[in-house]
């Protein structure tokens, strides 16, 4: 019994004894109990061994249950939690949409409420003409839309004025000569929606040779022969600008009969030698004329739903070439949109064809060499000897690329890059039937591009400046000239009576012989259109 002696109570424990639960009724030390282990047969301390094993079977069983038990409910619990999450975000979703919707309803019961309004307006303006029909019919004296263009002025035995452009004319009108007469448009052909004549383009002229059209060159030949610049002649000269009459509608592409030199007799011509054989009066109002024909046969035909589809950002584009109160009722008007988009068009093309920004791209060292020598100009410390050598380098260039043999693939890539994104702006203002639209636009460009090369390639200053519009900027005869047909009079009067320059078309062309006498010489007069 030594081996059981570790089970016998300790003598201070004085716990009561407790009653065994076998049929013998023999107690055992378990839980305090006294009885010696003694007492104790063999079988019975086997049979409570087995009871106790037994219960600790049971109790490891009970405790496996209760972890998996557990494991459970935590799994049940990530469940529901990802269903709440799912749940919370579907609700967040829904109440967006809510919003969403509600502002939805919110718009369109702001655009019924204008719709009523507008439809209000229109049933009183109903009632008002049924009420004017009804009476006795009277001289119907309400201005028209579409003001009738200036009467035509008479220039070397030459009456030009507006080509007819009816609805039913098909074919353009031919290239008119000094002996030909075009009358007088009627103003009942300027039709919301009417699709502008289509016209037959000259390509002859746009080749790589980049030579002036010689017809143009025979005219500024003879108007320069006659125009020797005095302060008499200048006063003579000033007189005939009584009125600009609208310029004869030319097939695309075809030099006009009437120069503007004409009446642009305050632009000098440069006959220093070494500019003499870049005719800048000419190449200039050739190239702005191209413009103006382009946007007067493609863009001006106004029309209230088309033109709300217009992009903001050409909207803002038009508002900052006149302004908010002027933008809309020039670009509403047949007689005066198409000098709003011509605007548009001529500040794209001196921005980036008659500026060294023409080459740009054409290869890394000719743009490295134009942005030195950009820099060297700019610089206000730069000596006259530095300016003159960075000036005749960037001719230099300019004639070397022309030269290049890879210029005329350059050349095509350049004038499909540069035309792509006006279009898209251009698109907008289109009136329906341009389908020589793009091919003329193109031909533009092109235009652009050699006027731009021959006007860079001589080493010349050459400055671009926009006439400002608004309150404070009145019309100065010495840099300007009125396009406007409505207004008539002498330029010295438009000055003393502070007319104000409401749109500046194209843009006053000053040119710096700065290899000769370094004189500023104005080439080309801003033409604007004025309101009193």
């Amino acid at each position: 019994m030594s081996d059981m002696s570790r089970f016998r109570p300790r003598s201070d424990d004085n716990t009561g004894p407790r009653q065994s639960n076998n049929p013998t009724n023999t107690t055992i030390p378990w839980r305090g109990q006294t009885t010696r282990l003694q007492d104790m047969s063999r079988e019975e301390l086997f049979q409570e061994f087995g009871r106790l094993q037994h219960a600790n079977h049971s109790l490891e069983r009970a405790v496996t249950i209760a972890e998996e038990k557990e494991k459970t409910l935590r799994n049940e619990h990530t469940v529901l939690t990802t269903k709440k999450g799912e749940l919370t975000a579907a609700n967040a979703e829904l109440n967006q949409s809510l919003n969403t919707s509600k502002a939805e309803i919110k718009l369109l019961k702001d655009r019924i409420s204008g719709l009523q309004a507008q439809i209000g307006k229109m049933e009183k303006t109903i009632k008002v003409q049924s009420e004017q029909i009804s009476k006795k019919p009277e001289l119907n004296n309400t201005p028209q839309r579409h003001i009738p263009v200036a009467p035509s002025f008479v220039h070397q035995d030459v009456l030009l004025t507006q080509p007819i452009s009816y609805r039913h004319n098909p074919v353009a009108p031919p290239f008119v000569h000094q002996d030909t007469f075009l009358a007088q448009p009627d103003p009942r052909a300027l039709v919301y929606g009417q699709a502008p004549p289509s016209y037959n383009p000259r390509r002859t002229q746009a080749s790589s040779s980049y030579a002036a059209p010689t017809l143009h060159r025979q005219q500024n030949s003879m108007i320069r022969a006659s125009t020797t610049y005095s302060p008499d002649l200048a006063s003579t000269q000033l007189s005939r600008q009584q009125s600009f009459a609208g310029q004869p509608l030319v097939p695309f592409g075809t030099t006009s009969v009437h120069d503007e030199l004409a009446t642009n007799m305050n632009a000098l011509t440069l006959q220093t030698e070494d500019t003499a054989e870049v005719d800048f009066p000419t190449e200039l109002n050739y190239l702005f004329k191209l413009s103006e024909t382009w946007a007067r046969n493609y863009a001006n035909v106004p029309d209230h739903g088309r033109d709300k589809a217009i992009p903001r950002a050409l909207v803002d584009t038009f508002m900052r070439a006149s302004n908010q109160s002027v933008a809309y009722s020039l670009l509403i008007s047949g007689s005066s949109r198409y000098f709003l988009v011509a605007k548009l068009i001529n500040a794209w093309m001196t921005e980036n064809f008659l500026k060294i920004s023409l080459v740009k791209g054409f290869s890394s060292s000719t743009d490295q060499d134009i942005r030195q020598a950009k820099k060297t100009c700019q610089d206000k410390d730069a000596s006259i000897g530095l300016q003159r050598a960075c000036v005749v380098l960037m001719a230099t260039t300019v004639k070397d690329i022309h030269r290049d043999p890879k210029f005329e693939a350059w050349l095509q890539t350049s004038i499909n890059a540069k035309a792509a994104p006006m279009w898209g702006q251009l698109s907008f203002l289109l009136a329906p039937g341009a389908d020589t639209a793009w091919e003329d636009f193109r031909y533009l460009v092109a235009e652009a591009h050699r006027i731009g090369f021959r006007m860079l390639s001589v080493p010349i200053k050459i400055s671009f400046a926009y006439p400002d519009v608004g309150p404070h900027t009145y019309f100065e005869p010495s840099s300007m000239l009125c396009r406007d047909a409505n207004i008539k009079g002498d330029p010295q009067a438009w000055k003393h009576q502070q007319l104000r320059v409401r749109l500046g078309i194209t843009p006053v062309v000053v040119t710096t012989d700065i290899m000769g006498d370094g004189i500023p010489k104005t080439v080309h007069l801003a033409n604007v259109l004025l309101m009193q």
